[in-house]
């Protein structure tokens, strides 16, 4: 769910001169760079539940040389590719002392994604100097700028999904848990994310999690994540004054006309489950569509699908008239009240909102280089924020691009029957589901063994011809399940001479332990042969051109 009226709140005019004091460090290769506030000469923040994004513009003097007391130190470091930190802190700046107390500021940390500088020259008769450079910068919350250039394609085998996302978290970003779904093992877990598909590690993150009806947040008063099975709930409520809004609008959300079906097609246990939604127009159905053989999964379905059946409240569009004591970061509970200077007859009142997303814009007027070593200046602000209501059932999330299942990688089934060698099947029986299976180790990844149904690949159902003792199969990962999807080497012996134009079955466990049945062709005449194979005892049955052959005998005897 995203917020696309918000631009159009924030848009259009409307601001307000505020001054405000700016706190900027960057850190690059473990050194950082403090910017005094008034040399931000523009500043955009774009704060979602989900986190931030955000650019700025700064000067830095460097006349040392021409006499002057400024020296850039920046330049250099910010000239390498070395990864970027960046801390911007902004709060109003009050005339009276004794409100100080009372500001709150709004305090990102976050990761540079592109940069630039550019050179003021102030030329004289014999040369053109360099005395002032003007920065810009873009940047965003770190899960954003790292997790969507990572690609992996990795197996994990009896691991939480708690523990496949800790895995990735590198040093830049954290991540804390309210979620017991994603604590439970997992018999596998795959990530297929190669980078022409296009779907990121940051993708992955939110389309699990929007399967589940789960939440991905960002924590503004840790710098952190949080991945929850709700919202979080506030700890406090700020109270909002008339004063402090300018345009106020109601928005009411698109409302899904479609009711969800969860269907099952497996036939032993075929399953239609309609959900109820109230405001479905008659006849307009959404269906998920599933083949299992597991009751559970269809219930799990049946549940998960209620929970996202919701309808959406209206919500509040604001745009603000100055900047308000209280850091709305997202998250944040408001209120404001009939008593704090505004209309006890508006529909804003009487409801606790929460802060989904907030927009802010400041420009400073003025010189190049005005106010550039104090800690604020004066800007042209623009402020808007989306509300919505507490109660609200809907779980915003980033734009993403669903990963794309099966991947495909090669495995070699697994037996534990006979001897080392010998080409054994082995059906493994799933304690939870009674359901029969193959086990498959994965030589890509340590050799961990996954599961497969045990079914037939290919021909008739009559056919039992289960896969034996390191047959090398092509296996189709889904992110919680696998299957053979195909054979990928014949069986050593089994291949014929192109000469005698044959097909050939074998069967048994090994090349002393066998029976080989084979259609070839002498000449133009067919042959076939069915032989069995005891160690060195032998029996054949032949039919070729005008005879039919039985024989036993000893292999190597007369």
């Amino acid at each position: 769910m995203s917020a696309p009226h918000l631009a159009t709140v924030a848009g259009g005019g409307g601001g307000f001169d505020d001054r405000l004091a700016v706190t900027l460090t960057l850190t690059i290769g473990g050194t950082a760079h403090a910017i005094p506030g008034g040399s931000v000469k523009e500043l955009a923040l774009d704060l979602q539940s989900y986190g931030f994004s955000g650019s700025l513009a700064f000067v830095v003097q460097d006349d040392q040389a021409h006499g002057g007391g400024f020296t850039d130190d920046l330049v250099t470091d910010f000239l390498k590719a070395d990864l970027i930190e960046v801390a911007v802190q902004v709060a109003p700046v009050y005339a009276a002392a004794q409100d100080a107390d009372d500001i709150e500021s709004i305090s990102l940390a976050g990761l540079v994604t592109d940069k630039a500088v550019s050179e003021v020259l102030f030329r004289d008769p014999t040369d053109a100097s360099v005395l002032v450079r003007r920065y810009r910068i873009a940047f965003a919350d770190p899960a954003a700028v790292l997790w969507t250039q990572h690609y992996p394609c990795q197996l994990y085998t009896s691991k939480s999904m708690v523990d496949v996302i800790n895995d990735h978290l590198g040093d830049k970003i954290t991540v804390t848990y309210d979620f017991s779904a994603l604590t439970e093992a997992k018999g596998l877990v795959f990530l297929h994310l190669p980078r022409d598909l296009g779907a990121s590690f940051y993708d992955f993150v939110c389309w699990y999690l929007g399967g589940l009806g789960g939440v991905f947040a960002y924590d503004y008063a840790n710098a952190g994540y949080l991945v929850a099975a709700a919202k979080a709930d506030g700890d406090t409520t700020v109270q909002l004054f008339g004063d402090d809004l300018g345009e106020t609008e109601l928005y009411v959300p698109e409302v899904p006309r479609h009711a969800p079906v969860v269907l099952n097609s497996y036939v032993a246990g075929t399953r239609t489950e309609a959900i109820a939604q109230a405001q479905a127009a008659t006849g307009i159905r959404s269906d998920i569509l599933l083949r299992t053989p597991i009751a559970q999964d269809v219930d799990t379905a049946v549940t998960l699908q209620t929970q996202l059946a919701v309808i959406p409240r209206y919500e509040a569009h604001v745009r603000f008239a100055r900047l308000p004591a209280a850091a709305l970061a997202p998250g944040t509970l408001v209120e404001l009240a009939a008593a704090n200077r505004w209309s006890s007859e508006s529909a804003l009142t009487g409801v606790t909102w929460r802060v989904r997303g907030l927009r802010l814009r400041a420009t400073a007027p003025g010189l190049l280089v005005h106010d550039a070593q104090q800690a604020d200046t004066r800007y042209q602000v623009e402020l808007a924020a989306v509300l919505e209501q507490e109660a609200e059932p809907r779980i915003e999330r980033p734009p993403f691009r669903a990963p794309v299942y099966p991947g495909y990688v090669e495995g070699k089934v697994v037996s534990e029957q006979g001897e080392d060698g010998q080409k054994t099947y082995q059906v493994y029986t799933d304690a939870d589901t009674s359901l029969d299976e193959y086990q498959v180790k994965v030589p890509l990844w340590s050799d961990q063994i996954v599961t497969a149904p045990l079914e037939p690949i290919f021909g008739s159902g009559n056919i039992y011809l289960p896969s034996y003792r390191d047959e090398r199969v092509l296996l189709a990962l889904d992110v919680h399940a696998a299957k053979i999807a195909r054979l990928l080497e014949w069986r050593t012996g089994a291949p014929l001479s192109m000469d005698v134009q044959g097909e050939h079955i074998l069967f048994g466990k090994a090349d002393d332990s066998q029976t080989s049945v084979n259609h070839v062709y002498d000449g133009d005449n067919p042959v076939l042969n069915v032989k069995r194979t005891n160690k060195s005892d032998t029996a054949l049955i032949q039919l070729k051109e005008g005879t039919l052959v039985l024989q036993v005998k000893e292999e190597g005897g007369q």
